[in-house]
């Protein structure tokens, strides 16, 4: 049961959001893992990295969703800070909009892990979520 107040993001939303996350992590690393990339497919990964660490390191910033300066819900402060935290941690290359930097692909994997591992222990903890 969810005791959280009707105004701040729930578990519901934090699962939500923890998903959206996930996926993001496993288009970009489908891309980034493609033998054959195109110049398009070069333009979406540099984009779609540099995307990706804005939003993290964003809501890394006030352990909310969408980055808001406000006080974290409990659902907010138990499991998104960490997961956006360590996930924009993972995220150290730099962002090279010229190129498509090798390390990219590792680093997305290791944002990916530490949101699944929340997401993992939200699921568990609250079943239907």
């Amino acid at each position: 049961m969810n005791t959280l107040p009707n105004n701040e993001p729930s578990i519901s939303d934090v699962a939500t959001e923890l998903r959206r996350y996930d996926a993001a992590c496993a288009e970009l690393l489908s891309l980034l893992r493609r033998q054959q990339r195109t110049r398009q497919d070069d333009h979406l990964c540099v984009n779609g990295y540099a995307e990706l660490k804005k939003q993290l390191k964003r809501d890394s910033a006030h352990g909310t969703i969408g980055g808001v300066k406000r006080s974290m819900s409990d659902a907010e402060r138990f499991f998104f800070e960490y997961a956006v935290r360590h996930a924009a941690q993972a995220l150290k290359p730099a962002i090279n909009y010229s190129r498509v930097v090798a390390t990219w692909a590792s680093a997305v994997s290791n944002a990916q892990s530490e949101l699944q591992y929340k997401l993992h222990d939200l699921e568990k903890r609250y079943p239907g979520n």
